[in-house]
């Protein structure tokens, strides 16, 4: 599935995302500026611009949508949407998640700034978890940011053994569980 990790700077992208709420307008040439969330939980800003299609279109909350044209925007590491000419807004089901439960609640109780490993449910009772952080070590130089290649090898990690893997900033991975070392070089230590 793709998520924010996959944006790519003025790349066109489609992907699903539901809307969080409506955030305040940023400059006089932005119509609009939305609150959105991919279907690993990530949460960033889809800004719809005065020249943009769909400067009209009713975004409700809670509601998931197929993008299908929006352009990526990528700035100061951080990536968000941004409308485009072609953009197109289908209003979907919500994609089959692990727990139906209250996630906008767990959302809510997330620390701004903290990273997160999952937002749905575990499975069994526990007060702490083990959390192995990882470091990633790489010969030569990437073609994107530090940041982008973090974003995208976390997304393989979270495909690959579940939702128990984040970011924590540059060349650092989080889980919940000893990952096992692929081409890369990750080294692991308890945190």
């Amino acid at each position: 599935m793709t998520d924010q990790s996959d944006i790519e700077d003025g790349s066109l992208i489609d992907l699903s995302v539901q809307v969080v709420r409506e955030l305040d307008a940023g400059p006089e040439r932005m119509a609009r500026r939305i609150l959105v969330r991919d279907v690993v939980g990530n949460e960033f800003s889809l800004a719809i611009w005065v020249d943009n299609a769909l400067t009209d279109f009713e975004w409700r909350p809670g509601q998931w949508y197929q993008l299908e044209h929006a352009r990526g925007n990528v700035h100061n590491e951080q990536k968000s949407l941004n409308g485009s000419s072609s953009l197109q807004a289908t209003p979907i089901e919500p994609p089959e998640l692990a727990s139906e439960s209250s996630v906008g609640d767990i959302i809510a109780s997330v620390e701004d700034g903290q990273p997160y490993l999952t937002l749905f449910e575990l499975e069994g009772d526990f007060e702490t978890v083990d959390v192995y952080e990882y470091t990633i070590e790489a010969n030569g130089t990437f073609e994107r940011s530090a940041m982008d290649q973090t974003y995208s090898l976390t997304a393989f990690l979270r495909r690959r053994f579940g939702g128990g893997v984040t970011h924590a900033g540059p060349m650092t991975v989080l889980s919940t569980r000893r990952l096992k070392t692929f081409c890369l070089t990750l080294s692991a230590s308890p945190r």
